[in-house]
């Protein structure tokens, strides 16, 4: 079975759930461009907008989890480095996403992730699917498995 879900689909969902701007951009087969305008008020500078732009790589899917490896630019990945040890108490406690044993791997927990956005049964659903595969594509990302035990 195959799912196809386009870029522009998933950024409302995440504005509709976060109420974040994000833009989606295909990079290569497993690599997703997620582009985001941060504003910071900085004091005696006044309000900055600074456009970020993260690739974000489908690693591995096993199970409920999703292995994801980011990349930015240099300056961008300092600052982030520094960002992960302040939050990394917040991040883990939310049980949404956990950190990987590389330093730019972070694991996505599809079941807790679901559970947050109130979709029901999808934990049931995934145990009946298999050979799970995700593949980007200029529009959007497609996403295969096979559907066992029904």
């Amino acid at each position: 079975m195959k799912v196809f879900i386009s870029y522009p689909e998933i950024q409302d969902i995440v504005f509709l759930k976060t109420g974040k701007n994000i833009i989606l951009s295909f990079k290569d087969d497993r690599t997703v461009t997620v582009g985001h305008t941060l504003s910071v008020r900085i004091p005696l500078l006044g309000q900055i907008e600074k456009d970020i732009k993260v690739n974000i790589t489908i690693e591995e899917i096993h199970g409920m989890d999703i292995k994801l490896k980011y990349s930015m630019f240099l300056g961008m990945e300092m600052l982030f480095s520094g960002v992960r040890k302040v939050l990394a108490d917040i991040i883990e406690n939310s049980q949404l996403l956990s950190w990987g044993e590389d330093s730019k791997i972070i694991i996505l927990h599809l079941d807790k992730v679901a559970e947050k956005m109130n979709i029901h049964n999808f934990n049931q659903l995934i145990n009946h699917c298999s050979d799970i595969a995700f593949k980007a594509e200029e529009d959007g990302v497609l996403i295969s498995f096979k559907l066992q035990d029904l």
